[in-house]
């Protein structure tokens, strides 16, 4: 659930609204839905000498096995492809080189970018050097996260605005891709995706004030130079978005057994001191969205105790094609959990936890996956 707060709507109308490809519950791979098992390879363990994971929330890895850990808002830890610990790249301050907090992390051509507050991405050789510093004041200060890497430009996706005249309810949400250019230092919206959210205004006109809730977070991944692979729906469907086009070129869905929240109904939390919204009954049909090999592989919802977690395999056209579970531990999987794994190399990357509940990030090969 994601706090969300906002003054006035503008949309950007998106040129191209092509017919949503439909896809069947089952794949037609004739062993789709095996499981699939992790041979872990590596691990990189905590030892409390050079650093100490607190949280990991986004795990990159470079072409030559360069791995790159956001853990937290705080570190950005360099490992070399055997694990072993380089630097942090994470220095707090306002000045050349630093931020308060990284938001973000981005691997493009040999280069590392944090982006964080205050407002700025900065970009490391993989060697630590600072190559630039790119100052993001002038996209306001809405800025999500860093999504995308041209040669010359970024993408990030930013908070929309909206209107508090629409009083409090469910309503449409928008979230933003941006480009921004720093040589001519330019803010461009090139696309607007409304995403589902519970909002209560506070004081009502032009000027309002509301705070509000998400249940879904809007999920975007590159997929080639400008376009891109978005979900902001909570149901099962898929966007291929071109940001140079500004244009949508491809969705696509499949019929899914949705899942019920185990504590669906019940109200969520306050805002602004007055009760929450109630939790919806599903959650979101698609968890997280990885492009391997040039085709998509979506981490469902769908979590079984003894066979793992439920990906499904799309093709570069929308056609579902093959499905399977991950099984990447030994022990039972609590179904209500969430993990997020992340693909390169042929291998799985994911952090995980020993018995004396120490967080380790794990490498390994995907076992049965052919």
């Amino acid at each position: 659930m994601i706090a969300v707060v906002g003054l006035l709507l503008g949309l950007l109308p998106i040129s191209a609204n092509p017919q949503i490809i439909e896809n069947p519950a089952k794949p037609p791979a004739a062993n789709a839905g095996r499981v699939v098992t992790v041979r872990e390879e590596m691990r990189i363990e905590d030892t409390g000498k050079d650093f100490t994971f607190t949280s990991v929330w986004d795990i990159k890895v470079a072409a030559d096995g360069t791995i790159f850990v956001k853990d937290g808002n705080q570190q950005v830890l360099q490992f070399d492809p055997g694990g072993k610990f380089i630097r942090n790249l994470m220095k707090k301050g306002q000045g050349p080189g630093e931020l308060n907090s990284v938001d973000s992390i981005f691997l493009a051509e040999r280069r590392s970018l944090l982006q964080g507050i205050p407002p700025k991405i900065l970009a490391f050789d993989f060697h630590g050097k600072l190559l630039e510093e790119t100052n993001l004041a002038s996209a306001g200060g809405r800025i999500r996260l860093l999504v995308g890497a041209g040669p010359t430009d970024f993408y990030l996706s930013r908070r929309g605005l909206f209107d508090p005249g629409q009083g409090t309810g469910w309503i449409d949400f928008p979230e933003e891709i941006v480009e921004i250019s720093p040589k001519n230092n330019s803010v461009k919206v090139v696309g607007v995706f409304p995403i589902k959210s519970y909002i209560k205004v506070t004081s009502s006109g032009r000027g309002g004030v509301a705070g509000g809730m998400m249940f879904h977070s809007l999920i975007i991944v590159p997929f080639g130079e400008s376009k891109f692979v978005v979900n902001s729906t909570p149901e099962y469907e898929v966007t291929i978005f071109d940001a140079a086009r500004i244009e949508v070129i491809l969705r696509f869905r499949r019929v899914y057994e949705r899942v019920v929240r185990k504590n669906a109904g019940r109200a969520f939390g306050s805002i602004n001191g007055q009760p929450g919204p109630e939790i919806p009954k599903y959650r979101s049909d698609i968890a997280a969205l990885n492009v391997v090999d040039g085709r998509l592989w979506i981490q469902t919802s769908t979590v079984d105790a003894k066979k793992g977690v439920l990906f499904d395999i799309f093709d570069a056209e929308g056609r579902y094609v093959d499905c399977f579970y991950l099984k990447y531990s030994k022990k039972d999987i609590d179904p209500d959990s969430f993990k997020r794994f992340f693909f390169a190399n042929g291998f799985v990357y994911f952090s995980d936890t020993t018995e004396d509940e120490f967080i380790v990030i794990k490498k390994g090969a995907l076992v049965g996956l052919k």
